[in-house]
Parts: C-alpha cells; structure tokens; sequence
C-alpha cells in the first residue's frame, strides 16, 4: 500500500516539473513588446540628446563672443582704430576661438562688434 502511494505522489511530482518546464522562457509577443518599448525609448533619447548638443553649441558661441569682444575692445583701446579682421586679435586672445557646427564669427559693419552667423540673437527671438 505504501508503494502504491509513493508511485502516485511520484507521477504527480513528474506532471507538476513537466509543467514548469513548459512555463519557462518567454514568449514571442512578450519579446517583441519589450523590443517595442527599448526602441521608443532608445528614440525619445536621441531626439533629447539632439536639442541640448544644440544649446551646448549656442552656449559655446555665447561665451567665445564674449571673448572675442573682449579683445577686441583691448585692440580698440591699444591701436586707436578698429582690425580689418579677426585674426587681427591673435595677440590679445591664447587662440583665436573655432566656432562650432554651422556658426561663423565675423565683424559687423562698422567692425565695432564679433558677431555670429547665423545670429544666435535671431534663433532666440524666433523661440
């Protein structure tokens, strides 16, 4: 009696493993929307990272016109007269600043002021 109890507790303990062994691992709709969400993720990132690479580049042009005027009022004050170009600011400056992605720094007109093009001033007034 006894061995008949302990093969009916056996064949139940192999059913209950057969069991798990088939629950294990996920399934293919499972993988795919996870697969789903890392991509929207991963995307949503990008186009974050993409606006502050942006700012990071008018920050830089902000502070690198903020220099270059600088040396260029010390040119104004040694010289008595305004430099034809801006490499005309080399001795007052370690180097002159490289402008960053699609900017360029130029004299304005009346060679009074290093200004950017495009014009960071414009980009914020659009915002």
């Amino acid at each position: 009696m006894a061995l008949i109890k302990e093969n009916k507790r056996s064949d139940l303990e192999g059913e209950m493993f057969l069991k798990k062994m088939d629950e294990k691992g996920f399934t293919l709709v499972e993988l795919l929307v996870v697969v789903v969400i890392i991509g929207i993720l991963a995307s949503l990132a990008v186009f974050a990272l993409g606006d502050s690479v942006e700012e990071a580049r008018k920050a830089q042009v902000k502070a690198d016109l903020r220099t270059l005027n600088a040396a260029l009022e010390l040119y104004m004050v040694e010289n008595n007269k305004t430099p034809d170009k801006l490499n005309d600011l080399y001795e007052y400056l370690r180097e002159i600043p490289k402008p960053p992605g699609k900017y360029k720094y130029v004299l304005d007109s009346d060679k009074k002021k290093v200004i950017s093009e495009p014009s960071i001033i414009d980009e914020e007034s659009k915002e």
